[in-house]
């Protein structure tokens, strides 16, 4: 049995980018054991807002904004494009489940507090969201554990595959 999950499509080179990183882990003498892969999750949230100025109003047909569906951290986006992948129990594929729910989140305090700064709307008077549509996305992260011999540190980097983003975790 499968399951199938949308997933943003990659943006970072990563076969070629990852070739360099591992180029220079192992000039540096870090010993790398293991590539694997994991799929996070994210809530895609797409609004439609009605902002009424003190002169006239404005409407937003496509606001984006992806929230991490273990966290909780919201944040602005871009529209992204979704591919589906399938995911066999057996196949080795590692997704991970979301912990939190759109519901959890306070979307309208958000906007309200964040909206006209990022639109640069000067004067508003009520921000009214109109539609919202959710759905589960999920991004691919690298993960690259290795060890230094010298220090006999183990670490693992993590390679966001649409942005390129490492962060080392402990």
């Amino acid at each position: 049995m499968e399951d199938e999950i949308r997933v943003i499509k990659e943006e970072f080179d990563t076969v070629d980018s990852l070739k360099k990183i591992l180029n220079l882990i192992k000039k540096r003498g870090i010993i790398v054991e293991e590539i694997d892969y994991l799929y996070y999750p994210y809530w895609l949230v797409k609004l439609s807002i009605h902002v009424k100025q003190l002169f006239g109003s404005r409407e937003f047909k496509k606001v984006f904004l992806m929230i991490d569906g273990l966290s909780g951290v919201i944040g602005y986006s871009e529209e992204p494009i979704l591919r589906i992948e399938k995911i066999g129990k057996n196949d080795g594929k590692k997704y991970l489940k979301p912990k939190m729910r759109v519901k959890d989140v306070d979307i309208r305090k958000y906007i309200i507090a964040t909206f006209p700064l990022k639109y640069r709307i000067s004067l508003a008077k009520d921000i009214i969201i109109k539609s919202i549509q959710t759905n589960l996305v999920y991004k691919k992260f690298w993960l690259i554990k290795m060890h230094n011999p010298k220090t006999g540190k183990k670490i693992t980097l993590l390679i966001d595959s649409v942005s390129g983003a490492m962060e080392y975790v402990f």
